[in-house]
């Protein structure tokens, strides 16, 4: 069996200090097979980490090959989510075998797929490459549900058609990258049936530096990042995604304190920019660019404060390993602890009561740490509380490999920090500090809620699973074949009985559209809370038009045009 695997130093996304067991990884097994039940041998099974777990930095990859008798088995880390999928071998009609994307692996979990369609390389032409190519080299990546590459980047030397695919599901993302992996500019949600990829035209836009006496910063480096918006429901996963998984774009200002930045920008009032610089002593102050660029370069003032220190410690002995701070504005600093601290220097927003740190040891087993308000910025593993979730059905029967989104209540708000998996016992050991905690877990047919509230002695925290109503839609084209892969429209549409809490609400709505058709059409979709209104089914160009879904037996036909 041939099994690649590629892990970067994971810096946990964890809100709450999550412990698993001692062994680092553990097996998914499982068997690929056609919609007849026939194996599929020699096919390529690949297995992603969720990007909420690792802090901006490489996602743990695992890829292995498929026996004679269809069977894998996948060492994936233990307590993080994965998302999977399958390509068979090119058969004599130069097709292949293609699963849909499964949100179902994890470690010690038994995962079966099932091929949804044949298909094979189509061609695509690419515009809007060239102008990126006078800047940086430009390769292009695509993202399996948006988030998850499908292979390795592509080097490009300008627009072009070229041969591409194919990939699981119907939909991914185009993006740009440069010589370093940074993004560049991206288009969502292209599907198979596409012959036309425009990325968004380039602007250039010039940042200069300085101090409070108007002098010139050089060697400051620029970091950029989009505006935050509402979730996308392209991707295959049942819960929102974390605060920080977007990686921002560096750039380091010259002699005379400035630096020109190439950006994506297409005529949309959400293409905002925020830049925030970091140097080795000061704090930057924030900047956002938005389309009102004038003819002067956009200014960063620093001022000469100390620097920001995060002292990270279990019982007092500094911990070695990777550490992590952000803010509600989802800014980040990053790196590995010297002598258990990490020195920032980044943005003023980093000194916010709602900052929080995640901590990962290069040794032992994972353990992530959230501090909601780190004034001091020092973590000491020895003061956080241990407890338990113990995640269960309505008659009290552990739920195994349930999913977990871990959020701090902050003021109204669940601000959403970290994901984890229960293990075959549906429990989660965790270590948390003295806060509010919201948890939601969700199968995919069952949802459920508990809280974390200060001074609460319980070492055991259950969190109660209750069914959700299920509507059940068969797809199927103007002949009344099956269309697999087909997926609500991520437009949300109107709900009748929407949830007053964000977060419920966003893993209600993350529930429902993550669902894809299977081989047979078959879409069932969780409905925690009511009916849809105006609901459209689509794939690629083909769509049905808006009616009202409601959880219940009955199956309703779709017919996609």
């Amino acid at each position: 069996m041939n099994r690649r695997c590629s892990r970067a130093l994971s810096l946990s996304a964890v809100a709450i200090c999550c412990v698993q067991a001692r062994a680092q990884r553990a097996a998914c097994r499982g068997a690929l097979r056609d919609p007849s039940g026939t194996a599929i041998a020699g096919a390529a099974v690949t297995f992603c980490q969720d990007p909420s777990q690792t802090f901006g930095l490489a996602v743990d990859r695992v890829e292995i090959t498929t026996d004679a008798e269809g069977a894998f088995a996948a060492e994936l880390l233990a307590g993080s989510p994965y998302v999977g999928w399958a390509i068979g071998p090119v058969d004599v009609h130069g097709e292949r075998w293609i699963t849909s994307v499964c949100n179902l692996p994890c470690a010690g979990r038994q995962v079966d797929l099932v091929a949804v369609r044949r298909a094979r390389p189509h061609r695509v032409t690419l515009r809007g490459v060239t102008p990126w190519r006078d800047h940086v080299p430009p390769a292009l990546r695509l993202l399996v549900d948006g988030r998850h590459p499908l292979t390795f980047d592509r080097p490009l030397s300008g627009d072009g058609t070229f041969e591409l695919g194919p990939w699981p599901g119907f939909d991914v993302a185009f993006e740009l990258v440069d010589d370093k992996r940074q993004p560049l500019c991206r288009v969502e949600s292209v599907a198979e049936d596409v012959e036309v990829v425009e990325f968004p035209p380039l602007r250039v836009v010039d940042v200069e530096t300085v101090d409070e006496n108007e002098r010139p910063v050089a060697g400051a480096t620029i970091a950029v990042w989009p505006r935050r918006w509402e979730p996308c429901y392209f991707d295959c996963d049942p819960l929102p995604p974390g605060e920080l998984t977007s990686t921002p774009t560096t750039a380091a200002t010259g002699e005379r304190g400035r630096v020109s930045l190439p950006l994506a920008w297409a005529k949309e009032p959400r293409d905002v920019y925020y830049v925030g610089v970091a140097v080795s002593d000061p704090l930057g102050s924030l900047l956002e660019i938005d389309g009102k660029v004038g003819e002067l370069p956009y200014r960063l003032e620093l001022t000469a404060a100390d620097p920001r220190v995060l002292r990270c410690l279990d019982g007092g002995v500094p911990l070695r390993g990777w550490a992590g701070v952000g803010s509600s504005s989802g800014f980040s600093a990053a790196g590995a602890l010297r002598h258990g601290e990490l020195r920032l220097a980044a943005t003023s927003e980093l000194v916010r009561p709602v900052t929080y740190v995640r901590l990962e040891p290069t040794d032992g087993a994972p353990v992530r740490v959230c501090v909601a308000e780190a004034l001091e910025l020092a973590v000491d593993l020895s003061r956080l509380t241990a407890r338990t979730l113990a995640v269960q059905d309505p008659e009290g029967r552990p739920v195994p490999f349930a999913q977990i989104v871990i959020a701090n209540r902050y003021d109204v708000w669940a601000r959403e920090h970290d994901r984890c998996v229960t293990d075959a016992a549906g429990r989660v050991e965790l270590r948390c500090s003295d806060d509010t905690w919201d948890v939601l877990a969700v199968t995919d047919r069952a949802m459920g809620w508990s809280r974390i509230t200060p001074g609460d002695p319980s070492a055991i925290v259950p969190v109660h699973m209750l069914p959700v109503g299920l509507a059940r839609l068969r797809v199927v084209d103007g002949d009344g074949r099956p269309v697999p892969d087909a997926r609500l429209d991520p437009v949300v549409p109107r709900w009748h009985e929407r949830p007053a809490d964000y977060l419920v609400q966003r893993v209600a709505l993350h529930l429902a559209f993550s669902q894809r058709s299977d081989h047979d059409g078959m879409l069932i979709v969780p409905m925690p809370y009511g009916e849809f209104r105006e609901v459209k089914v689509v794939r690629g160009k083909r769509r049905a038009n808006g009616r009202t879904i409601r959880p219940g037996d009955e199956i309703v036909t779709v017919e996609l045009h």
